[in-house]
Parts: structure tokens; sequence; C-alpha cells
């Protein structure tokens, strides 16, 4: 299956516009596109969505977010991948990195992964 991308609401969508225009079939879903993960949604809700609808998790809340994720796998479950972003990097690297994560892996590379971008 082809990655998908799930971006917290923290994510600018500078990254969104920038990413798409490497290529428009993309699958990008924010925080508040879905009636099911709507601002403000807890780390928690937001893994068990990305785990139930198959989607790579992209953030910036590299401060709780391994907390959750270690809680998550402890307590059973998975998840489909997770992307932090490094702090203070810029849109068109992550954009570009974001893009050769979708062009060269399936979403069965990333399972239960976490990594930085740019890795």
């Amino acid at each position: 299956m082809k990655v998908r991308y799930l971006f917290d609401e923290h994510v600018s969508l500078r990254l969104k516009e920038a990413l798409l225009r490497h290529n428009r079939s993309i699958e990008i879903l924010g925080v508040g596109d879905h009636h099911e993960l709507v601002f403000g949604s807890s780390d928690r809700e937001i893994l068990t969505f990305s785990e139930q609808q198959q989607y790579i998790f992209v953030t910036q809340d590299y401060n709780t977010m391994f907390t959750h994720i270690t809680e998550h796998i402890a307590a059973g479950f998975q998840h489909c991948g997770g992307l932090v972003i490094r702090p203070l990097t810029p849109i068109g690297i992550l954009a570009a990195a974001l893009y050769e994560i979708w062009y060269c892996t399936d979403l069965e590379d990333w399972n239960s992964v976490i990594e930085w971008i740019p890795l």
C-alpha cells in the first residue's frame, strides 16, 4: 500500500502545499480534516486513528509523542509509522524528504517505526 500522511495540527499548511507540488496524488490528511480527528485531539487519539486508517503520522511534537508511542506499543497496539520533524528544518527540505519516503517506500515498511525527518 502506498504511504499516506496524517499531519498533526501543528504542522504548517505550507508543508502540505510544498509536498503536493512534488506530486498531487500524495494523500495528506490533517488533524481537523476528518470528523473523527478534530482539532485538539490527543496524541493517543491520533495514534489510534493513524493505526486504524493506515496513515503515517507527521508531527513536530517531539516532547510528548515518544512517550505516547511507547505507551501505545506497550498496551499491545501498533502504529503505521511516525515521522518527527527536526526543529528549524526548512519547509523545502521537509517536503523533499516526505516525497522521497512516499516515492521509495510502502506503508508496510513503516509499521511501528518512528524516525526523525529529514532522515
